[in-house]
């Protein structure tokens, strides 16, 4: 960054420049970056002044340039971070990958835009240096999985609110300081949900609030932000542990909930459109109205087998049949 530009002067110039991004909905400025919205997801872009030379790589200087209020550079390293997180988490089980992976191919969608042919030809024809090697984006490992569970269930558990969420940099740290849980994905999001929630209280209770430090560069403190100071802050942890704390009383319900009440558990923590495509999911799978074979499940563990596959040694029974008429009114007298 040239020498003579105030803190805020960065994002002045990447907000302009980044109108008119192609595919976008909206441009909207940030107090750390500028966020490009598409209709199923978005960016944020964020600028790094590393004329420092630090040793540690990637390791810089963010903009941190409020509306009101005195703007400031802050120390940053998120590409450290990310590099922390993938090497705490790893990629995950095959087991839970395969699953994942057909998961995926029932529910699937392409959430990048597409172009129309006149921001294809501006694209095509813009000045643009390459980018660095791709770290694939996918990771597949189940907390990284339950960090995008309890992510979504944080979007619709402060869609509204006036208290702020804590920063998404925090509980992701959250979900790989967990470490593994041996127990399933639904176990590590319950543990991820309950320890933090924990950890909220405790704070609470002592009159302290959480410290947490990038562990690839500590200059760059993840809760510099959130919670806030004082009385505000001892609201923020207190909304955050009740947020959690239901998703954990909800989770543990659904442990011996019949089929329709655990559909409904998942409309509220995760949304309709999630709860839909799970249903969706069910239906196809286990329609049969084209077979004689039975469905075999293992009472209060939420487990569904087919026959071939079925532990030996496990007590199951057999799923009612179900020819999924959706809309069908049966009168019983």
């Amino acid at each position: 960054m040239p020498a003579d530009w105030d803190d805020d002067h960065a994002l002045d110039l990447l907000e302009e420049s980044l109108q008119g991004f192609p595919g976008a909905a909206a441009i909207v400025r940030r107090t750390r970056c500028v966020q490009i919205q598409f209709p199923f997801m978005h960016m944020d872009v964020a600028i790094l002044d590393r004329r420092a030379r630090l040793a540690i790589p990637r390791a810089g200087e963010i903009f941190h340039s409020p509306d009101t209020g005195a703007s400031m550079r802050v120390s940053s390293n998120p590409w450290g971070f990310t590099g922390w997180f993938r090497l705490t988490v790893g990629v995950g089980d095959a087991p839970f990958t395969e699953a994942l992976r057909r998961h995926r191919q029932d529910v699937g969608r392409d959430r990048l835009p597409v172009l129309d042919a006149s921001e294809a030809v501006v694209v095509a024809k813009a000045e643009q240096d390459d980018l660095p090697p791709m770290i694939p984006s996918r990771l597949d490992a189940q907390q990284a999985v339950a960090l995008k569970l309890l992510k979504r269930n944080l979007n619709i558990s402060y869609a509204g609110a006036a208290t702020p969420r804590p920063p998404s940099i925090y509980v992701t740290k959250r979900a790989a300081d967990i470490g593994y849980i041996p127990q399933g994905l639904t176990a590590q999001l319950y543990v991820l949900a309950s320890d933090t929630a924990k950890i909220m209280r405790d704070h609470l209770d002592a009159g302290t609030q959480p410290e947490d430090l990038n562990p690839s560069y500590p200059p760059d403190r993840i809760t510099d932000r959130w919670p806030r100071a004082g009385k505000p802050g001892e609201t923020d942890m207190r909304t955050l542990a009740e947020a959690l704390e239901h998703l954990g009383e909800r989770l543990a319900e659904m442990a011996t909930a019949p089929l329709a009440e655990i559909a409904a558990i998942v409309d509220e923590l995760f949304g309709e459109r999630i709860g839909k495509q799970q249903r969706a999911v069910l239906a196809k799978r286990y329609d049969r109205r084209d077979t004689g074979a039975p469905i075999l499940s293992a009472p209060r563990t939420g487990g569904i087998y087919a026959p071939a596959i079925a532990p030996a040694s496990a007590p199951l029974v057999e799923v009612p049949r179900h020819n999924f008429h959706a809309g069908r009114a049966v009168k019983i007298r």
